[in-house]
């Protein structure tokens, strides 16, 4: 779907260029798709992929045609980019960064004290509300009773959240208009700036000591007492954004810009209507 967007984009802001969106993943499997035919007739290779597998094939096709290959990548809040040109520079693969060290989840969910830990949890809830729990949903649904004997037979942690999901999204998250996502993302606001700020203040007040005595909230914690409000200019991007997103998957039209002031009056006239 991204793909079909983006080229559509490409093609209104370039005219000059003749853009095609392609929904295969690019792998040994799809080599029918992107054949020698695909890889010959292209004059440049840019790459915006989100792991190194899959760099790594694109370089070693690009090496195999001669092609020459921008690649381009991010993580947390940086980013690289680096040329490759046949004859002249080495490619993609002929070095490796060393291995990244990865944040325990314990610190990126509750004390998180940098961007990268904000970036990583919020990527990990986008996934959750906008991939996992999609994902699960639909194969619940293609086929009901199969699924639920594979999350018996499973029986593990994992099986229990999938189930989790399905069941939050099918009945308490259930929506059938734009309005009900309106009040599924003020809910999420609250949650996410509101109450997880509360019960850890309340959990870990200001003058919490360690059981050596030292200060809880001492670096590298940092203490957050800020709790947004409806009132909060960007809070309104907040639920413009995830609105679209869950209003998405019905297939249905949903909004492209809304004034804050605006969006925040119907998000208070909904939620008074509860």
């Amino acid at each position: 779907m991204m793909s079909l967007k983006k080229a559509i984009l490409a093609g209104n802001s370039f005219s000059a260029i003749g853009t095609l969106g392609r929904q295969n993943r690019a792998s040994p499997e799809t080599e029918n798709v992107f054949d020698d035919t695909f890889w010959e007739n292209l004059s440049v290779f840019i790459n915006a992929l989100d792991n190194v597998n899959a760099r790594l094939y694109i370089d070693q096709r690009c090496l195999y045609f001669q092609k020459p290959l921008l690649e381009s990548g991010t993580l947390g809040a940086k980013c690289n980019t680096q040329m490759v040109i046949p004859h002249l520079t080495e490619n993609y693969g002929a070095s490796r960064d060393p291995p990244e060290r990865e944040t325990p989840m314990c610190i990126v969910q509750s004390f998180p004290h940098n961007i990268d830990h904000c970036l990583t949890w919020a990527s990990s809830e986008f996934e959750g509300l906008f991939e996992k729990t999609p994902t699960e949903v639909n194969t619940y649904l293609s086929s009901p009773s199969d699924y639920i004997s594979a999350m018996k037979n499973s029986g593990d942690a994992q099986a229990r959240d999938n189930l989790e999901r399905v069941l939050k999204c099918l009945d308490r998250d259930k929506w059938d208009s734009f309005e009900d996502c309106i009040t599924w993302a003020r809910f999420n606001f609250e949650n996410y700036f509101v109450n997880w700020v509360k019960q850890f203040t309340f959990t870990f007040p200001e003058d919490t000591v360690t059981s050596s005595g030292v200060p809880f909230w001492s670096a590298p914690k940092r203490e957050n007492t800020k709790q947004f409000t409806i009132a909060w200019h960007y809070g309104g991007i907040f639920f413009v954004k995830p609105n679209n997103l869950k209003y998405e998957h019905g297939k249905v039209v949903y909004m492209d810009f809304v004034e804050v002031d605006d969006f925040k009056k119907l998000t208070v006239d909904r939620l008074l209507g509860l």
